[in-house]
């Protein structure tokens, strides 16, 4: 099971449970992105630094749209975290500046 894990196959679905996270919110379902993001939690269990970095963004957009207390705190925290990623892709970087757009406007 472990290295089951570990593999890509993991990867891939907790990836297909951020991007479908990502496109609710932008799609303004905001009500349906916690399952998802749960599921990804499951999944990964933030054992992979650039997955996990994805989780906590979605997770930071989606508390600051509730207006969770510490929410602006968690965003910028993810902000600040995507400094340790090593060799982010477009992805990342398309999400960074999603992120740091809502942190300037809030």
């Amino acid at each position: 099971l472990e290295s089951v894990r570990d593999s890509g196959f993991l990867r891939v679905r907790f990836l297909l449970h951020v991007l479908v996270a990502r496109q609710l919110r932008l799609a303004g379902r905001w009500e349906e992105i916690e399952v998802h993001l749960a599921q990804a939690a499951e999944l990964m269990g933030g054992r992979h630094p650039v997955l996990q970095w994805h989780l906590e963004v979605e997770g930071a957009l989606l508390a600051m749209r509730r207006g969770d207390a510490g929410a602006l705190e968690r965003a910028e925290a993810a902000r600040a975290a995507f400094a340790q990623l090593r060799r982010p892709d477009g992805m990342e970087r398309s999400v960074y500046a999603e992120l740091c757009e809502v942190l300037a406007s809030a």
